[in-house]
């Protein structure tokens, strides 16, 4: 009787061995065949794929021209600063040469003919071409977009006959008047040369410098 039961148990522990490892078996042939276990070998179909590079396209369309708009922006912003601490500088070096403490003792507030402002600027401010150069007309762009006004203001012709620099970084000013009585430079600076976008209040600005070294726009 012993014996009758041990062969029994073997048996069923043998069938239930055959059992584990036929399972086993369907379990790999179904995964192999991709009708099981979907989540371990699912594919994007062709036509998903398209769908979800078309919408980033369509996303990146959207989104492009606003973040080249803000990175323009942000340039136009550095060079504001740096223009404007160019100018302050320049006319506060001039001061320190002549040991005056204010623009309207400057000596070139004096000055009567063109080559007397150009040589007083040209010994502080790096300059890469002024009005003494024969392509000065390259400073400033032929015309300039003032916001709501239709015509357009022309530029090239003032560059010739106005005091006109243009500085090794690209800015360009020109000395639209000195004022010895306030004692102030008005002055008007493009923060790239002649690039875009050539809008007043944008890339051109006329500033103002008075006193010890006071900037105003």
């Amino acid at each position: 009787v012993i014996h009758k039961i041990r062969v029994k148990k073997m048996i069923y522990y043998m069938r239930c061995d055959m059992e584990k490892d036929l399972s086993a078996i369907n379990r790999e042939n179904l995964n192999l065949n991709g009708d099981y276990y979907g989540a371990a070998n699912y594919a994007f179909t062709l036509a998903e794929v398209l769908i979800t590079i078309g919408v980033i396209g369509i996303v990146a369309a959207i989104a492009l021209p606003s973040l080249i708009n803000h990175y323009n922006d942000k340039v136009l912003e550095t060079r504001y600063k740096k223009s404007k601490n160019i100018l302050i500088n320049g006319y506060k070096l001039m001061m320190a040469k002549e040991q005056v403490f204010d623009i309207k003792d400057l000596s070139v507030m004096k000055c009567q003919d063109m080559d007397c402002f150009v040589s007083a600027h040209k010994e502080v401010f790096k300059t890469v071409r002024d009005s003494s150069s024969s392509d000065i007309s390259e400073a400033f762009a032929s015309d300039y977009t003032i916001p709501g006004v239709p015509e357009k203001q022309d530029f090239s012709s003032m560059a010739s006959q106005m005091p006109t620099f243009q500085t090794t970084d690209g800015m360009s000013y020109m000395v639209m008047g000195l004022n010895p009585s306030h004692g102030a430079v008005q002055l008007y600076a493009d923060l790239n040369g002649k690039s875009k976008p050539n809008v007043i209040g944008e890339d051109l600005f006329m500033f103002g410098i008075y006193g010890n070294g006071i900037f105003s726009i």
